[in-house]
């Protein structure tokens, strides 16, 4: 018999997954409560401000939770990322998500570590 131990697992998400009322949030949602079922989950992700009920709810199925507050960027800025995939290497979603505060936030939580995966 395979025996199966408790995993620490860090789990990134560029949205929060509270409430899941759509799709990505559903499955990152559903995701990280069947993992916490066996496992100790950690959620780092973006947020909206005033969050707070959100991350309430999640802490109920995750042992700890980290929301980075998303900056809001004008439509032009979008626009202009997206030109830019097109020229270089680096996908526009990578672009749109990268941050310094949510970079702090998760070398913060590898530092602390421990985790089995990510």
């Amino acid at each position: 018999m395979t025996q199966h131990w408790p995993l620490r697992v860090l789990v990134v998400s560029p949205y929060c997954p509270y409430p899941p009322t759509w799709g990505a949030a559903t499955r990152v949602y559903q995701l990280i409560r069947h993992l916490s079922a066996r496992h100790s989950v950690t959620l780092v992700s973006y947020a909206s401000p005033g969050a707070a009920d959100a991350r309430q709810r999640l802490l109920e199925i995750c042992d700890d939770v980290r929301l980075v507050p998303q900056e809001p960027r004008p439509g032009w800025r979008r626009r202009q990322l997206q030109a830019r995939s097109l020229f270089d290497r680096t996908p526009f979603r990578v672009r749109e998500n990268r941050s310094r505060r949510m970079q702090a936030v998760i070398e913060e939580c590898l530092r602390g570590g421990g985790y089995d995966v990510v």
